[in-house]
């Protein structure tokens, strides 16, 4: 967290990648067809949703099921006819009374003067907030005339049908008025909001604040004195109604939810001014969006669960005292946090910078943005108390709320968690338009509270840790989903119920950039991280090359990468982690500190595949950023050479060298890449990019750079640092271009057909497309770490019995304190037992297609590194028996200690992880040509031998499964990229 006095303060001159202005408010942009036709439907599929609900309730017990049958039976006009709801003009008169009488206490009962806030035009409205004076007016109205006999308090419930009716005409009454209004006589033109569709204009609205007058503004009217004041006043009809049907008797159900909304709804005009700076009054236009939800939907439906009670006997449940005890008591803690979360908003606002909570000066972030008139203002974004745990701390509350409200009624009926359904639908839908409007109006202030801030609703850590703790109570076992995977190992069977999800934990929560220290949760892939980082200057030490590669991937996996052979693999630049154990206790392991700091946890949890906890925060250091990458190619003639000259260079830990890999094209072709970071390029040196669809792929690049060159000589470019780091992301290295292959000439493997389907050349939809359609069964992919004096043997090996080329050269850094599950070898530093430097070979390509040879190819391969004493990486594809396995990789008692020390039974061990997965009838993609022993390609939840697994068909629905997956366009909207001067 920033200290107290630290704020950041972004000055919102606000461009966009074409340098112009972003002006925050919603958008003006016209609407495709498809888009007015998608906005027409709630127009008349509302009102019908309301129609059946009330049906449902009021004629078939609040059982859908039953009103489904007599629609299948009878049709649902005859239906509708038959028991919906009937427009008479009385009900008519009664919303017309109701809508007069608001309008006269809103006009002329006195109230103080607010302003909300500005609008995108720049208006200041002022607002007479009298809604609390109304909502006891019209209490004491309506049990005035209820004790004189002149109404009867049952009037609402006894003419639910009628008032329905009559809410639904006035809901498209009103929108229709403002729609007119909008062009007749608009309150601020400049605030109005065209499309080419008029029908999205009804639906969402003209106006931003349409007026009648100088201050009566139909939004504050609306939901205000229409639709929260009338909310209490139908809970006291159904409560009279059951006193008067059922012999003076009501249920304790029912006066508890009456309690609980009174106290929701009289604290909204308690506190009226802070509704001003809501979403429905700040942002939203007054459409039948809003307008239709006043005058219809929040009385018919936040008011189920009154009308079931007011017209059905109890269940079982909503008749024990104790279970209404708890939930009520559920309630009023969710309306207690509500107001406690709200109030430190409210006086944040009031306050300022002078604003305490919890006792400590208020943390805030200065934010900048430009209205339409193009002035610039500022706002503060509150970082403490609840709204330090949570962005939409006050969403939480108010689900716990309205939950507890439906659950006083204790019935499953779908139709009383109406309510419920329709706020968690709600608050998450408003919960991303906040965001994105928030985004698109503070731009990279709003990104630092993000990162200060990571959790929408819940600290998702608490959840994770409870969930866990659950696990280990009941002793059962469990597997963590990411939501992200860069392992072309297949997956083990999990289930939903033994799943304990962290893919929410994708925030960079903090830069720092005086200590150079980023705080990062687990799911950051490297392309969001470098993006984080970057316009500090600053960079992490090793960056994967492949952008969707998170932060907890690579530090609980290995990642060695062309910067390893000074930096070490990823985790070495790490400091700490916070990680779930086994028993659910969070903890912090750091990298030295001994006992006290779990130094022990620390090292053993890197490279143990998550094994020993769940890491739910990594402390990462960061160094200094340059804007390009100095790259020079040098042409070697031999595998030797090319050894040769990369552990030179290695070893030279020269200060004009940054990073360093190699690529074999064959035995007579290789070029060992340098890069150097740099502020500046010689004028006559073009930039040089990767990650556009018209650029060739970089393995590509190098080859055709260096083909004509002799051996020994050098060419020099200059390449934009982003656009370095992932230089292999388009095609994955050379493994995209078994696509090609795959399809075999239907589609060429041309420059065209590359800029084409470009979308499906990056590795996020490489790595999609590979394990849907099976194919990453048929491949040998597989990174391998091999002393320098062995390299070539290997290399000999992989030519002679695979026939795979190219192949990557990658340095790693020696020194690496053991045991470890890092592909390294020992060697002897004085006293200490560490790693040697290793030279990482990458060998990706097409395996045997027959599954035998397969099978024993890859078996040959893992004994010739145990000859050679390397180690592979163990992301890839593992053959090893347990023996074999624990033999290679070792220090078991030490891992089992471990284990048993951090409570990590219930999760998988590391050779459970990477262990064969027991096959099915056959192995998909591959040839079968005896009974299966292990499952090198299994791990699809589909069965191998389907159709799916065929030719072409495999490949057709890898690339559906890719389109499908979301990650296709990621690439598009990339920062890192290059996008000119």
């Amino acid at each position: 967290m920033l200290g107290t006095s630290g704020t950041i303060s972004w000055r919102r001159g606000a461009c966009n990648t074409n340098g112009d202005m972003l002006i925050w408010g919603r958008t003006g942009a016209g609407r495709s067809w498809l888009g007015s036709l998608l906005a027409s439907t709630p127009v008349v599929l509302a009102p019908l949703a309301s129609i059946t609900t009330f049906t449902a309730l009021h004629a078939f017990g609040g059982s859908f099921s039953a009103y489904s049958a007599a629609v299948a039976e009878e049709g649902f006009w005859t239906v509708c006819m038959k028991y919906g709801p009937q427009l008479t003009w009385e009900g008519v008169a009664a919303v017309a009374y109701w809508v007069a009488f608001q309008a006269l206490l809103s006009l002329y009962l006195p109230g103080d003067i607010r302003k909300g806030q500005v609008t995108p035009a720049g208006h200041a409205l002022t607002y007479k907030l009298n809604g609390l004076s109304s909502w006891i007016l019209t209490h004491l109205v309506y049990f005035g005339l209820s004790w004189l006999g002149v109404i009867d308090p049952a009037f609402i419930a006894k003419n639910w049908s009628s008032l329905i009716a009559a809410m639904n005409l006035a809901g498209l009454l009103s929108p229709a008025l403002a729609f007119v209004k909008a062009y007749l006589s608009p309150t601020h033109p400049d605030d109005r909001k065209f499309s080419n569709s008029s029908i999205y204009d009804f639906y969402m609205g003209i106006e931003l604040n349409p007026r009648i007058g100088p201050d009566f503004d139909l939004k504050l009217f609306g939901n205000g004195h229409l639709g929260m004041m009338v909310w209490t006043f139908i809970d006291y009809s159904f409560i009279a109604y059951q006193y008067q049907t059922r012999n003076g008797h009501i249920e304790p159900a029912l006066i508890l939810l009456t309690i609980l909304q009174v106290l929701y709804v009289g604290d909204f005009f308690i506190n009226e001014e802070w509704y001003l700076g809501t979403i429905d009054i700040a942002h939203d236009h007054y459409g039948f969006y809003l307008a239709w939800g006043c005058f219809c939907f929040l009385p018919t439906t936040y008011t189920i669960q009154a009308q079931y009670l007011g017209m059905f006997p109890p269940s079982r449940a909503a008749s024990s005292n104790v279970y209404l005890a708890v939930v009520f008591l559920l309630g009023l803690t969710g309306y207690i946090l509500f107001r406690s979360i709200n109030d430190q908003r409210h006086h944040a606002r009031l306050l300022g910078e002078k604003c305490r909570i919890w006792g400590k000066p208020a943390e805030f972030i200065k934010a900048e943005y430009t209205t339409t008139d193009g002035e610039r203002r500022q706002s503060l974004l509150l970082c403490s108390g609840w709204w330090g745990m949570s962005r939409h701390a006050n969403y939480t509350a108010d689900l716990l709320l309205s939950y507890c409200s439906c659950a006083l009624v204790g019935t499953t009926k779908v139709v009383v968690w109406t309510y419920a359904i329709w706020m968690t639908i709600c608050l998450v839908h408003r919960c991303i338009r906040d965001e994105n409007r928030l985004s698109a109006k503070y731009g990279p202030a709003w990104e630092e509270y993000c990162r200060r801030v990571p959790w929408r609703f819940l600290p998702a850590v608490e959840k994770i840790s409870s969930t866990v703790r659950q696990f280990y109570s009941q002793e059962k076992a469990y597997r963590v989903y990411h939501g992200s995977s860069n392992s072309t190992r297949p997956s083990h069977d999990a289930t939903k119920e033994n799943i304990v999800d962290i893919s929410m934990l994708n925030n960079v929560v903090k830069v720092d950039v005086q200590k150079r220290i980023a705080l990062v949760e687990p799911n950051v892939p490297m392309d969001k991280l470098v993006e984080a980082t970057l316009p500090f200057g600053l960079v992490p030490p090793v960056v994967m090359e492949f952008p969707g590669i998170t932060v907890g991937g690579g530090f609980s996996g290995t990642s060695g990468e062309s910067s390893s052979f000074r930096h070490g693999f990823f985790d070495e630049t790490v400091e700490g982690v916070e990680i779930v154990l086994g028993n659910g206790d969070v903890v912090r392991a750091g990298r030295s500190g001994g006992d006290a700091n779990k130094e022990d946890l620390f090292h053993g949890a890197a490279s143990a595949v998550g094994t020993l906890g769940i890491v739910t925060l990594v402390e990462l250091r960061l160094v200094e950023a340059r804007e390009f990458v100095k790259v020079t190619y040098r042409r070697v003639g031999s595998v030797r050479d090319a050894v040769a000259e990369i552990h030179k260079l290695a070893g030279a830990d020269s200060p004009d060298v940054d990073y360093i890999d190699g690529i074999l094209y064959s035995k007579g072709h290789g070029v060992v890449v340098t890069g150097q970071l740099v502020d500046t390029k010689p004028e006559e040196y073009p930039i040089r990019t990767f990650s556009h669809p018209w650029d060739q792929w970089y393995y590509m690049h190098v080859q055709d750079t260096t083909g004509q060159l002799a051996d020994g000589e050098t060419v020099v470019e200059y390449v934009p640092l982003g656009e370095y780091l992932f230089r292999y992301d388009r095609g994955g290295f050379w493994v995209g271009r078994q696509g090609y292959t795959y399809f075999k000439d239907y589609i060429p493997f041309t420059r065209f057909c590359r800029w084409l389907l470009d979308d499906y050349s990056h590795t996020r939809t490489l790595y999609h497309a590979l394990h849907a359609s099976g194919v990453a069964s048929q491949f040998v992919v597989q990174d391998l770490a091999l002393p320098y004096n062995a390299a070539e043997d290997f290399v000999d090996w992989v030519d002679q019995e695979l026939g795979i080329w190219p192949l990557w050269l990658c340095p790693l850094r020696g020194g690496y304190p053991l045991p470890t599950f890092h592909p390294v070898t020992e060697s002897q530093n004085g006293e200490e037992t560490v790693s040697q430097p290793m030279l990482n070979i990458g060998v990706w390509g097409w395996g045997p297609a027959d599954r035998t040879t397969f099978l024993a190819k890859n078996r040959a391969l893992e004994a010739k590194l145990v000859e050679l004493r390397g180690r592979k990486w163990l992301y890839a594809h593992t053959y090893y028996t347990e023996d074999e396995f624990w033999g290679e990789y070792g220090h078991r008692e030490t891992y089992d200690r471990l284990r048993k020390k951090y409570f990590a039974g219930t999760l998988p061990s590391v050779y459970d992880k990477v262990k064969p997965k027991p096959a099915k009838s056959q192995d998909k993609g591959l040839k079968k040509t005896q009974p299966s022993q292990s499952s090198w390609g299994a791990g699809s939840r589909r069965d191998y031998s389907s159709w799916l697994s065929a030719w072409p068909v495999g490949g057709l629905y890898g690339m559906v499964r890719a389109t499908l997956s979301g990650d296709i366009k990621l690439h598009r909207r990339a920062k890192w990229r290059y996008r000119g001067e």
